[in-house]
């Protein structure tokens, strides 16, 4: 924590969202490591074979990964993101709840905005919104970054 930084109170729905990015980040780590592995696990195979192999990761991936959205997100499995195109951090995972800082939490009743900081890769400011549903919270699929260009805050898939 840098001088200026000031300890920010735990809220509730800051630990989903700590929660959310360590299953995020194991989803992605499993996601980095198989697509290195792929280029020895496919040698020597038939096009159609591989193309088949390729089918079944992707779709292993996409359910995994709508099993985390459907356990920490208000939308589930039918975000944008796990019905795009699978993304993931190249050399590390994007999602990192020991290099994404909390800088607010503003606590609105029902809702709560979190703010944050990337102290890695991208190093992006983001602004996620968490609702209160039957008694937990879930995140919004309405993530925010600050554009420094423009300077206002910019729609970001999860």
């Amino acid at each position: 924590m840098t001088e200026e930084m000031k300890p920010v109170p735990e809220h509730p729905a800051t630990n989903v969202l700590r929660s959310f990015f360590n299953a995020m980040n194991a989803w992605e780590w499993d996601r980095i490591r198989e697509s290195r592995d792929i280029p020895s696990r496919f040698r020597g195979m038939k096009e159609e074979d591989i193309e088949r192999g390729l089918l079944e990761i992707r779709a292993a991936a996409r359910a995994r990964l709508g099993a985390i959205f459907d356990e920490f997100c208000a939308i589930g499995s039918a975000a944008k993101r796990v019905n795009n195109v699978i993304h993931y951090g190249a050399e590390e995972p994007d999602y990192n709840s020991e290099k994404e800082q909390v800088l607010s939490v503003v606590d609105r009743g029902d809702r709560v905005i979190i703010e944050t900081q990337m102290t890695h890769q991208l190093r992006n400011r983001l602004k996620y919104e968490l609702i209160n549903m039957n008694g937990g919270w879930k995140i919004r699929d309405n993530r925010k970054s600050f554009a420094e260009h423009s300077k206002k805050w910019l729609r970001m898939d999860l």
